[in-house]
């Protein structure tokens, strides 16, 4: 049966959410309510979603119906939602074969002339119908169906497609799959139903997936796009272009920090750079590469192009003499001083220093057993680096942070 949520504009509903919007959900669960006019245990559904929206969708979180709780954690975060539009830009038709929540639908629409949205869960294609009418959003068509029966049944063509393929093998949320061949629908099913009708398909998936791996599994793929938010990656994109064309794709990393996108962009064949190991020192200034970065394995690659040299093959940490330019893809500190594990120099710093951020990279020790034989609080204004320097010696970088 399909779920009508015209209930989230009922003003009893409204009084509901306002009044236990801070309220422990299970305490709401076994808290009986008489003669209410909606579903209880949607309208807190409604309630947990809006909570868990407010920093991933500000400015949907209390305009939309949320179809079930999980539908806010797998939906895309608007910041990245809106990165994904911009990918569509000037498209006539665009298909979301996956919508759930429709967040990317939605801002798809904005940027294109039509969408169609498919999901194969009744409750949300309801949800996503209801949301896109109280946005004011007429040109998508929201579809109940499964991705390839859909594609099976309907054959216009369409500019481009967006999928967001299911990770999660089983209802079990911590069964996941992380290779794209692996998950539902099956990209391998899906690419021989649209080739000849679509010009390409952007493809989310885990940040966990092989790029590598995906590239040789997808013969077509022309870019590959590495998202973080504030240095955590979030997701890959993967876009096939048809006719498949064997090629070497474009590499873009992006973080996004403070609503500015920091993008470094290489050719996948660039990956293999020589870079020369050096020794650090007060007054020059550490490197360290951002999560897409890390994520593309491309460190090497932007410190030939800012011309550093490298502490290590494997610290992926990177130094210079000269003050850097502020597009360096990462975060820059400026070293105040350099010591060994020696007892007076383990002394020296107790002295010196209250509280530091440590990171520990090809170091022997964790952080907090670092943190506990320097008698060190966490946090604060310095900054440790524990690393293996390339003639095998142990040392901890003292520095503060320029830039972020």
């Amino acid at each position: 049966m399909c779920e009508d949520f015209s209930f989230v504009d009922n003003p009893e509903f409204k009084s509901f959410i306002s009044q236990y919007s801070t309220t422990d959900a299970s305490t709401l669960r076994l808290k009986r309510f008489d003669n209410l006019k909606f579903d209880k245990n949607l309208a807190i559904t409604q309630i947990e979603c809006r909570r868990k929206a407010k920093k991933k969708l500000p400015e949907l979180a209390e305009k939309i119906a949320y179809p079930t709780d999980v539908s806010i954690e797998q939906c895309s975060s608007e910041i990245l939602a809106k990165f994904h539009a911009n990918l569509f830009a000037g498209c006539d038709a665009v298909v979301d074969l996956t919508c759930g929540l429709g967040i990317d639908s939605f801002y798809i629409a904005q940027q294109t002339k039509s969408v169609v949205s498919i999901d194969a869960a009744e409750i949300v294609t309801s949800a996503v119908k209801h949301n896109m009418h109280k946005l004011g959003i007429n040109n998508v068509s929201v579809v109940n169906d499964f991705a390839e029966s859909y594609l099976d049944k309907v054959k216009n063509p369409f500019s481009a497609a967006f999928i967001d393929p299911s990770r999660r093998l089983t209802d079990d949320r911590n069964s996941r799959t992380y290779a794209i061949k692996d998950t539902v629908p099956d990209l391998n099913l899906i690419i021989p139903q649209i080739k000849s009708r679509c010009n390409f398909i952007i493809v989310k998936a885990s940040p966990m997936a092989d790029i590598s791996q995906t590239i040789n599994d997808f013969p077509g793929i022309t870019e590959v796009w590495i998202l973080s938010v504030k240095n955590e990656c979030k997701e890959l994109l993967f876009k096939i272009d048809f006719p498949q064309t064997a090629k070497q794709p474009q590499i873009h990393c992006i973080d996004f920090v403070a609503n500015e996108a920091i993008e470094f962009t290489f050719k996948f064949e660039d990956k293999s750079i020589s870079i020369a190991d050096g020794t650090p020192h007060p007054g020059q200034q550490l490197f360290v590469p951002n999560a897409s970065i890390m994520k593309a394995g491309a460190y090497d690659i932007v410190a030939d192009e800012f011309g550093l040299i490298r502490l290590a093959a494997n610290s992926h940490l990177y130094l210079s003499d000269i003050t850097t330019n502020h597009e360096y893809p990462g975060r820059v500190f400026s070293i105040t001083n350099v010591l060994s594990l020696s007892k007076p120099d383990i002394k020296k710093i107790k002295s010196s220093v209250k509280s530091a951020n440590i990171s520990c990279r090809n170091f022997p020790m964790k952080p907090d057993d670092l943190r506990k034989r320097l008698k060190i609080a966490d946090g604060g204004n310095d900054y440790i680096f524990a690393t293996t320097l390339a003639d095998n010696s142990k040392v901890l970088i003292l520095c503060h942070h320029v830039t972020v």
